[in-house]
């Protein structure tokens, strides 16, 4: 069973991804918060300005354009679209999809 998560941000937050077990699919969208859409196992934390996420399974985030990202782990596939802020991709055990990632501030 599908979970969601929303978490209000700044539109330009930082977002920490730990561990992903399964896939992630992160896409940017125009609001000033975070959803992950998930499984039953997800911690999320927020220390400021920064959301950390870790997921056991696959996992869906919608965060805003202009977040930067951090991906540590993701155990399967990855996709990344209309993410302006940038960020690093660290370990991705599947393919990897970029769409719009980095390139400063989202067109208006």
């Amino acid at each position: 069973m599908r979970q969601q998560n929303f978490i209000e941000t700044s539109p330009s937050p930082r977002i920490v991804i730990e561990q992903i077990g399964g896939d992630l699919q992160l896409t940017g969208w125009e609001r000033a918060e975070v959803r992950v859409t998930h499984g039953e196992e997800v911690d999320i934390r927020v220390e400021g300005d920064t959301v950390f996420i870790h997921c056991d399974d696959d996992c869906r985030l919608q965060a805003p354009q202009a977040a930067t990202i951090e991906v540590h782990t993701v155990g399967g596939d990855t996709l990344i679209h209309t993410i302006h802020g940038g960020g690093q991709l660290r370990m991705i055990g599947g393919d990897l999809r970029v769409g719009i990632f980095g390139g400063g501030p989202s067109p208006r």
